[in-house]
């Protein structure tokens, strides 16, 4: 499990194991690499918008808590209501 702290932009890349990745306020960049990887929101799915950009998901909160997040290699979010699959 990896959770970003404060507001700065960061980029990760995990590993190819199974990982939890959790964002923070900035505008991040996060490769799930292999595995089947959860990026875990701490609102609920009507909350967030999701947008497609070529092989990549970006997720944005709504609300300001989980900041712009581009997400590559990721198979699963996490919202509080319910998991969905990319």
């Amino acid at each position: 499990m990896i959770t970003l702290t404060g507001d700065k932009n960061i980029d990760i890349v995990a590993n190819d194991n199974d990982n939890i990745l959790i964002p923070n306020k900035g505008k991040n960049k996060i490769d799930g690499l292999g595995g089947k990887d959860i990026v875990q929101f701490s609102g609920e799915s009507t909350e967030y918008t999701i947008t497609k950009d070529g092989d990549n998901y970006i997720v944005t909160d709504q609300k300001g808590r989980d900041g712009e997040n581009t997400l590559t290699n990721i198979e699963i979010l996490r919202f509080t209501d319910i998991d969905k699959s990319l």
